[in-house]
């Protein structure tokens, strides 16, 4: 792929995708055991089964999605100062200018939606 913006987002996909695989599998797996044997002996399988597994872990579930996104954004502007695109070229490319003031708009920017995903992530957590 060469470096670009395909390569890191490319990049961000596989790592997220298989750190989410591991956190939906500990949030299943954290599940109590007698909680699952008694939808079992309820004649619950399948996706009936499932979706009330799901409902019990969807809290960890949201808020491990919601946590992966704000690292990710975390991580784009990272990648980006290293050639792989997005906001954190913008941030090297104004400071090479050495235009000190487009520098500091993207990094408050930045700053700025990361604390409100974290914030979005709090607020869906108390809600679930």
């Amino acid at each position: 792929m060469g470096p670009g913006p395909k390569a890191g987002a490319l990049a961000l996909i596989l790592y997220t995708s298989g750190y989410l695989a591991k956190f939906f599998y500990e949030s299943l797996e954290a599940i109590n055991r007698e909680l699952y044997d008694s939808l079992k002996v309820m004649g619950l399988e399948g996706l009936p089964l499932a979706f009330a597994l799901y409902s019990h872990a969807k809290r960890y579930i949201i808020s491990n999605i919601l946590f992966m996104l704000e690292y990710n954004v975390r991580t784009a502007t990272i990648l980006g100062f290293v050639g792989a695109g997005g906001i954190g070229y913008y941030i090297v490319h104004y400071l090479n200018l050495l235009n000190y003031q487009a520098t500091l708009t993207f990094v408050v920017f930045t700053l700025l939606l990361v604390t409100l995903i974290d914030l979005t992530s709090y607020i869906a957590r108390q809600r679930v």
